[in-house]
């Protein structure tokens, strides 16, 4: 087990401190841990106690006097005092590992407060109430067998997206250089909306919204950020729990929920205040009236709890807030037991996990009090929800998600005979569909087709309330149909979908002939995104290489086909955006050319196409005979000699690459041995070739003028 000694901020809720108080050795700490865990995830699914295992030990200290231990353990982790005037538990994950370079700011935001708890009870000398003497006995017990009698109250988590606000979420939010690594350009996409658009993710609503509002956010070179809400469709079908490319249905309803709560734009964290969600769900996307901001100082701690609690208990998920030098806004989703509460960060998934919300000790003012959160959010139930329809929903992104209409609370409607066309506008080899929930009554049923309609294979019927398998059919399409026979109803279904791309060019390919045409591949679609292709041109005998664009059009600056000589490695030019007419005449003089096509993670276009032609030559005399040509590379002359006898006439030629003469030399026959002086003062700098022809052939040379 490895050990570690940071000093961190992390979050803590309430600390004591008893007149026989004493620090948490990792050994008993590490008791707790495994005892807590295991009764935790014993409420969800069955795990026996020697599966558990601690792989690894962070202790969490301030001034040498350790705060907390970070466990480890099998494919999440936990986090136990390390002072048993505390409650022994701060947090747990089950699923989540804990990254400690990667925390996110809510989570520090929340450690650092429950930090602050337990120090402060140090310092104070609070004394451990009953509950946690209690506490900490029931988990340092070495019967944890015993632990799983007690019944537990539960509500697994409601969001099961793992956004963030890095990219594909910002993709549209104000561009800034300084917003580099994962947010590719764009300022983060902020913590209020991040949060606000996963609930409304999760409830998959409005399908358009009402009203419109500008900002003109700081500083000033982002321009207004304007949204017409009424205007818009949102595209949920567009959107899925874990996009890992560019989403513009994501990235639009994130930039609208940040502009709907007057985001503060910056390149290195975006702010907007909690208290401004309730008006801009209500006023712009249509949500219930109902929609309330709280501040837990407010309430007593039971009354909270069961304000959250309720709301948990319907399904709604809570936008959760903490105040510090800075607000932090995360999705409050579900609980276990009285106290814990489950945290969804809006980073990526990470560090997503159960968090004790009490105060760790409560003999002082705990720090946990600067909290809030927006709850009763759910949609106006006047205009939700939004059942799937008689007719074939078209869906044409090339990832994306399927759901019966009902949303995650409500029933689907009796008599309901719905159908899906996945269809994507791409180049797809296969679609591959998994669902992520599935509860259809008896007698109703989903089926997938391998086409484009119910004439097509079926890959499956299903029914009841077990996940069907992953779904991958053969061919670019896929049909699914949804039918219910009016016998009764249940929560439905809500699917998503991935394609398998045909890719449009190889890593890799090197041409050897004279000639050929090529491209980026993507022929009447839009290239790919985060591409890079190489092609090598290396045809034999070629005294150069030219290259033409017939055609070109790519995301400027982002998007680029860079053109190389692949022998002296110099970079013959880069070319991007929209170029009319396109690039030509671009030349590699040692006869080999490498070009490089990339592309970023967003935004894409039509592409390119271009041809390439060599110019032949060898250094032998295959026309004459002894042929010397000095000085080369040449500027104001040049100098050549050859032997010509019984040869008969014999033709001189200075021409361009791209062939055209601008010295000729064919009035009569030269004779034994030939010298001949060039005037080139007046011939512009590049890369010719003096062309000799004879009876007995022609012979090419590059001659380079400086």
């Amino acid at each position: 087990m490895k050990k570690f000694t940071l000093i961190v901020v992390l979050l803590i809720i309430g600390a004591t401190f008893s007149v026989f108080a004493e620090k948490v050795d990792s050994d008993q700490a590490s008791q707790v841990a495994k005892n807590f865990y295991f009764e935790r995830i014993n409420i969800s699914q069955s795990v026996s106690f020697d599966a558990l295992t601690i792989t690894g030990e962070l202790v969490i200290s301030e001034n040498e006097i350790p705060a907390y231990y970070v466990f480890s353990i099998n494919a999440g982790y936990i986090i136990v005092t390390a002072d048993d005037r505390v409650y022994p538990v701060i947090g747990y994950s089950f699923d989540k590992p804990w990254d400690q370079e990667n925390v996110p700011s809510q989570l520090e935001f929340w450690m650092n407060v429950c930090k602050k708890d337990i120090f402060q009870a140090i310092e104070q000398n609070y004394p451990a109430d009953q509950q946690i003497i209690d506490a900490w006995e029931l988990y340092s017990s070495e019967d944890p067998i015993a632990l799983l009698d007690a019944p537990t109250l539960d509500v697994e988590p409601l969001i099961t997206d793992t956004w963030n606000q890095d990219f594909p979420n910002n993709a549209m939010c104000p561009e800034d250089a300084a917003s580099g690594g994962s947010y590719q350009g764009h300022v983060p996409v902020g913590c209020v909306a991040t949060a606000m658009s996963q609930i409304m993710h999760y409830w998959r609503y409005p399908e358009t919204g009402q009203g419109s509002h500008c900002i003109v956010p700081e500083p000033p070179q982002y321009g207004p950020q304007c949204a017409d809400f009424g205007a818009t469709t949102y595209d949920w079908n567009g959107m899925t729990d874990n996009p890992n490319k560019e989403c513009d249905p994501l990235a639009l309803i994130s930039w609208h929920c940040g502009i709907a709560v007057n985001m503060e734009y910056d390149p290195t964290g975006s702010g907007a205040y909690v208290n401004q969600i309730p008006s801009a769900m209500r006023n712009y996307f249509k949500y219930a009236t109902a929609v309330k901001y709280s501040q837990k100082s407010s309430y007593p701690y039971n009354t909270w709890l069961n304000m959250m609690k309720d709301d948990l208990d319907q399904g709604m998920p809570i936008e959760y807030s903490g105040h510090g030098t800075g607000g932090h806004a995360w999705v409050c989703d579900g609980y276990q037991g009285n106290d814990f509460f489950h945290m969804n960060w809006g980073w990526g998934g990470y560090a997503n996990g159960y968090f004790y919300l009490n105060a760790l000790n409560p003999g002082g003012n705990s720090f946990n009090n600067q909290q809030g959160m927006v709850y009763n959010i759910e949609p106006n139930p006047a205009l939700y929800p939004e059942y799937c329809s008689g007719q074939t929903d078209l869906v044409t992104y090339d990832f994306g998600a399927l759901e019966d209409g009902s949303g995650p609370v409500a029933s689907y409607m009796d008599n309901s005979n719905c159908s899906w066309l996945i269809a994507p506008d791409d180049s797809v080899e296969s679609i591959t569909l998994d669902f992520i929930r599935f509860d259809l009554a008896t007698g109703d049923e989903v089926n997938v087709y391998d086409g484009n309609s119910a004439e097509a294979p079926l890959l499956g019927t299903y029914t009841g309330s077990s996940l069907p398998p992953s779904l991958t059919g053969t061919v670019p399409e896929m049909f699914v149909t949804f039918t219910t026979n009016g016998s009764g109803s249940a929560n439905g279904f809500l699917a998503e979908y991935d394609c398998n791309l045909i890719p449009f060019c190889e890593s890799a390919t090197t041409f050897y002939g004279p000639n050929a045409s090529f491209s980026d591949g993507s022929g009447n679609y839009e290239y790919r995104n985060s591409t890079i292709c190489k092609w090598y041109i290396q045809p034999d005998n070629a005294v150069a290489v030219i290259l033409d664009f017939t055609s070109f059009n790519t995301q400027e600056i982002k998007d680029k086909v860079q053109v190389y000589d692949l022998i002296s490695g110099q970079l013959l030019g880069t070319f991007s955006g929209n170029l009319t007419p396109p690039p030509t005449g671009i030349t590699a003089t040692s006869g080999r050319m490498m070009v490089m096509w990339s592309s970023n993670i967003m935004t894409r276009g039509e592409g390119w196409d271009a041809s390439y032609s060599i110019v032949v030559g060898t250094e032998e005399s295959e026309a004459v005979e002894n042929l010397y040509i000095y000085p080369n590379p040449a500027s104001n002359f040049l100098n050549v000699k050859f032997e010509a006898t019984g040869i008969g006439q014999v033709t001189m030629e200075l021409v361009t690459l791209t062939g055209r003469t601008i010295y000729s030399d064919a009035t009569g026959s030269f004779e034994n041995k030939v010298e001949k002086r060039l005037d080139l003062s007046g011939v512009a700098k590049g890369v010719y070739i003096l062309r000799l022809s004879s009876k007995k052939g022609v012979s090419n040379t590059k001659v380079i003028v400086r």
